[in-house]
């Protein structure tokens, strides 16, 4: 699907300030930037991230996007011809009323370009031909697109089961540590109690054995 509005679906020439840059079109679901405030098609900067590419306008590598609702309303209210206007069909509207026009009985149906033989309203059209219609050619774009997603998704799933390990891996560390001190302390103190038992049992030998039978009295 293209990212825009091509121009000469348009009544009178669409202003700059609704133009995509990245396939200068008029915008489709205009999404603005976090990292410079550009606007952006939404089928053109789900392309980008799908591709994991920076910003195309400021070269930004950590950026976020959303819908500008008020940029899309003005869009909307934009006056356009029916997208068949070359088969006949007269209808001219607001951009926000062309959607429900191609999906009424009022709007000719188009044959599917792959000759599958299906008619279908302009909007189911291009579902159909790109997504549904089995003769369809095969979009290896497409299937690495996906395939890039899809990587992309398992890696984050590993990174944050990775950063959840690490922090209870942190966690049992912490307590082996307290551990680890709380039994120093107590073979420091087991240690200093022997060797207090140890020097009162010299101590009283000493006494009994030098002092009290009179040897070495000079020590006393």
């Amino acid at each position: 699907m293209a990212g825009g509005y091509e121009d000469n679906l348009f009544i009178d020439a669409p202003p700059e300030s609704v133009q995509c840059p990245v396939c200068l079109l008029v915008l489709r679901e205009p999404q603005v930037l976090s990292c410079c405030g550009v606007h952006i098609c939404q089928p053109c900067i789900e392309s980008i991230d799908d591709l994991q590419q920076s910003c195309p306008c400021c070269r930004e590598t950590n950026y976020e996007y959303m819908i500008n609702k008020q940029k899309r309303s003005e869009i909307w209210s934009l006056k356009v011809y029916c997208e068949n206007s070359e088969e006949g069909c007269e209808w001219t509207g607001e951009l926000s009323g062309l959607e429900r026009h191609l999906n009424s009985a009022k709007c000719p149906l188009k044959y599917c370009r792959h000759g599958c033989g299906g008619e279908y309203s302009p909007y189911d059209l291009q579902s159909h031909e790109e997504d549904e219609c089995h003769l369809r050619p095969f979009d290896f774009q497409k299937v690495k697109q996906s395939m890039n997603k899809v990587a992309s998704t398992l890696e984050d799933k590993y990174e944050r089961g990775n950063e959840k390990m690490n922090k209870k891996m942190e966690i049992v560390r912490k307590n082996i540590r307290n551990e680890l001190t709380v039994v120093k302390s107590r073979m420091k103190y087991s240690l200093m109690c022997i060797l207090m038992v140890l020097s009162c049992i010299i101590a009283y030998q000493f006494y009994h054995i030098h002092v009290l039978k009179g040897e070495f009295y000079h020590l006393q």
